[in-house]
Parts: C-alpha cells; sequence; structure tokens
C-alpha cells in the first residue's frame, strides 16, 4: 500500500494518489553442490494506482498485471560470503495506462513504456556475525522505452 503526493503550482494544486501492490512468486531450487545453487521462477505482479484531480488536471487510475519468468544462481565464496545472480524477463499481459486531461484538453493515455522487458539483479551477503547479516546489491530493469537502476546496501539483525 502506498501513497504518492505531487505539488505543481503551474498545475494548480498538490496531488494524491493511493497505490496498491500484490506480489506473487514460486522458486524451484537445486543445489549443484555444496557452494552453489541454481534456481528457475515464475512470478505474477498486479499493481493499482487511483485517480486524482486539481482545478487544472484530472489523471485517471492505472492498473498493470506483470507476469515474469527467470532464473538465478547463488554461490558461497566462503562459510560467511555469498554473492548471487538473476536474469527475468517479464510481460505486462494487462495495463489500463491512465488519460490526462490538462485545461480540459485530453492529453492521451499517459506513458506507455512498452510492455516486454526484462531485469538483471546481482548482489552479495555477508554474515558479520550469528545475528547480524550485511547485504548490498544492485538491480536494472528495462523496457522498449524506460529504464530503472535501484542500488541497495543493507543490515538484518535476527533474534
Amino acid at each position: 500500500m502506498g501513497n504518492t503526493t505531487s505539488e505543481q503550482n503551474e498545475l494548480g494544486a498538490d496531488w494524491s494518489q493511493d497505490s496498491m501492490q500484490l506480489d506473487a512468486r514460486a522458486t524451484y531450487s537445486y543445489k549443484l553442490n555444496a557452494r552453489t545453487d541454481l534456481s528457475a521462477f515464475a512470478g505474477i505482479q498486479y499493481y493499482a494506482q487511483g485517480d486524482d484531480s486539481t482545478s487544472r488536471v484530472k489523471a485517471d487510475s492505472l492498473q498493470n498485471l506483470r507476469l515474469q519468468a527467470g532464473t538465478g544462481i547463488s554461490y558461497s565464496m566462503t562459510d560467511r560470503t555469498t554473492v548471487y545472480g538473476e536474469l527475468a524477463i517479464h510481460n505486462d499481459t494487462l495495463r489500463h495506462n491512465p488519460a490526462v486531461e490538462v485545461d480540459g484538453f485530453y492529453n492521451g493515455s499517459g506513458a506507455n513504456p512498452g510492455r516486454l522487458g526484462g531485469s538483471v539483479t546481482i548482489g552479495a551477503q555477508y554474515q558479520l556475525n550469528s545475528v547480524w547479516l550485511l547485504n548490498a546489491s544492485y538491480h536494472f530493469e528495462g523496457t522498449e522505452d524506460s529504464g530503472s537502476h535501484n542500488a541497495n546496501v543493507g543490515a538484518v539483525y535476527s533474534f
């Protein structure tokens, strides 16, 4: 669940849109050897964002249903250090691109980033001690007219 608030004085006011995303994924893992695991997965994602308007702008709701399939590998370099990678392909099988109206003029159905795309993820994790795990990853997702880069660094405390 989420909410995006935008401030745009030139277009008449601020606006706010609620959103929701549901994800499901099934993974098959295979232990290649003592240090290497391979995986294959399939997933589904549903995203919906509400509509909103200001005195000058009206943006319709957005809905998207994405199917995904991919493969991954995980390698334990040491007893504490693991590196991993993942490749995936996705297809937006159902998309309702929002229509946008500014000052009473219809401006089309909004951005269409492309329906078929792929992603790559690489990362590493390090077990610092019995309760702390450090991790870092990089993720790129692209389609015909869109690209997204994401870098993460984190720590996990287990109790």
